[in-house]
This record gives C-alpha cells, sequence and structure tokens, in this order.
C-alpha cells in the first residue's frame, strides 16, 4: 500500500467530527491516515501549526469564526482542502481555497470516497512530477564546482498552491515580503515562497548570497557597482538598484576586502 495521507480534521461538533473519522478510517484508510481532530478554533490552528497535515477536512461555521477564517490564521504551506458543511451557500466561496472538493452534511460514503481518492492521486501525482524535476535539474547540475563564480545548486521554493524547483545561479536577488520571501530570478520572473528570508539567509550558498539589508539578499555576481554617493546602494546587471544598510555595507566590505 501507498503511503497514506496525513490529515486533520476539524468539526464544532463532536458527533460529526467522530462521525466523520469513523468512515475514512473503514472506508478510505488506503489513502487518509488522521492524525489529528479538533472542535475549536484556536485549537486547530495550533494543531494544523504543528503537525502540517497533507490534507484538511474542514467545517465551515466553527466556534470562533468560519473555516475560510482558519485557513488564513495557519502559517503558509501546502496542503489541500476537502470542506464538509451543512451550508451549500459556502460552495462557490469555497473554490477561491486550495479546495479539493465540498463535502455536504450528512456526508454520503460514496462521495466521501470519491473525494478521497481523488485527491490522494491529485497529490501523489504533483509529488511525482516534483521528484521528477529534481532529477532533471540534479542530472544537469555540476555538483562539485564551488567557486564564487560558478557556484549551481537546487533551491526549493515553497508556495500556496505548489512547490517550485530552481538553480540557485538564476536567483538575482531575495526580496522579504512580510513572512514571505519574493525571488527575483535572471529570466524576469518572480516566485513567492512561504517560507521568510532569514530561513534563505542560511539556506543559500554564503559565498554567493550576501544579506545586505533586513529586505534583501542578493546574488553577489548580480552586482556591477556599489554606489556610495546614493547612500549605500548596489547596482544590478539588470540596472536594479538596491539599498545597503550602513551595518551590512561594512560587512560587505569586509567580505570583499574592499579598500
Amino acid at each position: 500500500m501507498e503511503q497514506q495521507l496525513s490529515s486533520i480534521l476539524i468539526d464544532n461538533e463532536s458527533d460529526n467530527l467522530n462521525l466523520l473519522n469513523e468512515y475514512i478510517e473503514t472506508y478510505c484508510d488506503d489513502y487518509i491516515k488522521v492524525i489529528g481532530t479538533s472542535t475549536k478554533f484556536e485549537d486547530a490552528v495550533r494543531l494544523i501549526n504543528q503537525k502540517k497535515p497533507d490534507l484538511l477536512f474542514l467545517d465551515i461555521e466553527l466556534d470562533q469564526g468560519t473555516g475560510f477564517d482558519l485557513l488564513l490564521k495557519i502559517d503558509p504551506y501546502d496542503y489541500v482542502v476537502i470542506f464538509v458543511s451543512a451550508h451549500d451557500e459556502y460552495i462557490l466561496e469555497s473554490f477561491k481555497y486550495n479546495t479539493a472538493s465540498f463535502l455536504m452534511k450528512p456526508i454520503n460514503i460514496e462521495d466521501l470516497k470519491f473525494a478521497c481518492s481523488k485527491v490522494f492521486k491529485q497529490i501523489k501525482a504533483k509529488r511525482f512530477t516534483n521528484l521528477e524535476q529534481i532529477k532533471s535539474l540534479i542530472s544537469s547540475i555540476n555538483v562539485n564546482d564551488h567557486s564564487r563564480e560558478g557556484v549551481i545548486g537546487i533551491m526549493t521554493i515553497p508556495g500556496v498552491y505548489s512547490t517550485k524547483f530552481i538553480r540557485t545561479e538564476t536567483i538575482e536577488y531575495c526580496r522579504a515580503d512580510g513572512r514571505y520571501t519574493e525571488f527575483y530570478l535572471t529570466d524576469g520572473t518572480t516566485l513567492v515562497s512561504c517560507k521568510n528570508i532569514g530561513d534563505y539567509e542560511k539556506l543559500l550558498p554564503s559565498n554567493v548570497f550576501f544579506r545586505i539589508h533586513k529586505t534583501y539578499i542578493v546574488n553577489l555576481n548580480t552586482i556591477t557597482e556599489i554606489d556610495k554617493k546614493q547612500g549605500h546602494v548596489c547596482k544590478l546587471k539588470n540596472g536594479q538598484s538596491l539599498p545597503i544598510s550602513k551595518r551590512k555595507y561594512l560587512e560587505l566590505v569586509k567580505f570583499l576586502n574592499m579598500n
């Protein structure tokens, strides 16, 4: 049997929660493993942030808000949702989120089995595609090249709906946007990661990428000039100018052996 998807069930009524749990264990055990349940909004947020399941079974009307409110409070990561509700007026709104299915109460067992099978196949297919992308990238990389001019590696960019894989050499700079990080690439595209910029400061190779400001990490290979007249600004090959904080400027001078 293939590895099951981890799941957390959230419903403000314990009887409904127990019945759904029983149905999943009885009819969907090949696809889904329940790793937690909750009837309380705040407890559910903590549980999801701690365990980060693949799949959420989520009631819409909760004790301290709605299921939509809950999704806005949890830490961003890759997951999918199956909404479970007695109120069909929420169906259209539910598909503004990462929704795999919408099940009406009382739950029809065949509908539940179909929804679980569908989401299982979708997530497995996505993971297989991502794995093939990694293999393709690895096969094209010279892993023994660690010079500043030629360092190459793979960086994962987890978004809300998918995870991208990029070569670090294609990153011009990163920009913090709250708890998210924007990646600006050499081909002009921009990717948004669910991780904060502090995580990437640790992950990116330190001999190539430098934190020049609380908001920016720059690829040193893309810098063409450091302009001290404008209050310490680095200019990139693409014409972009990025600020350097006073403290980081001193660290950069030392790092690059600038006089």
